[in-house]
């Protein structure tokens, strides 16, 4: 169990040791997310056909940080079958503007339609999660090693 610290250098030798345990638990977590957003979209368009894609509308709301928006896809299938798509994600900044015409990709099995625009911005946001996660989890191992091996034992 961790002790009351009675000085500075108890309280900053302290503070080390909970962050790197900190660390060691958030770095994982974060690379884990970052991995599950990056390969999410990267599913998305591996197993999906990609179209021709009608921005028809952007609804927008109000969210905790700003404005957030949510387009409606439309997209003529080689049948020529027009498919609708209006997803639940919400993203910030504004993708699209009504009226655009964008390269997309639609899922038939699950009849999403995703803009690469959007699966792109997934694929970076991913990308950043799994370095801040990768460098934390490396930084709290280090942590861990030297006062595991190298620090000096206190009597």
């Amino acid at each position: 169990m961790l002790e009351k610290p009675t000085n500075v250098s108890e309280f900053f030798n302290l503070f080390l040791k909970v962050l790197s345990y900190l660390a060691l638990i958030l770095g994982p977590f974060f690379f884990s997310a970052g991995a599950w957003l990056y390969y999410s979209a990267d599913g998305l368009s591996g197993n999906a056909v990609e179209v021709e894609a009608l921005v028809i509308a952007v609804e927008e709301r109000r969210g905790d940080s700003g404005t957030v928006y949510r387009p409606t896809f439309e997209a003529e299938m080689s049948n020529g079958d027009h498919v609708q798509y209006t997803g639940n994600t919400w993203v910030a900044p504004k993708p699209h503007e009504p009226g655009d015409t964008v390269s997309a990709y639609y899922d038939e099995a699950s009849g999403i339609i995703r803009s690469r625009a959007m699966l792109e911005q997934f694929q970076f946001i991913g990308r950043i999660f799994m370095a801040i996660g990768g460098i934390i989890a490396i930084l709290g191992v280090g942590a861990w090693v030297r006062r595991r091996f190298f620090a000096k034992k206190l009597d």
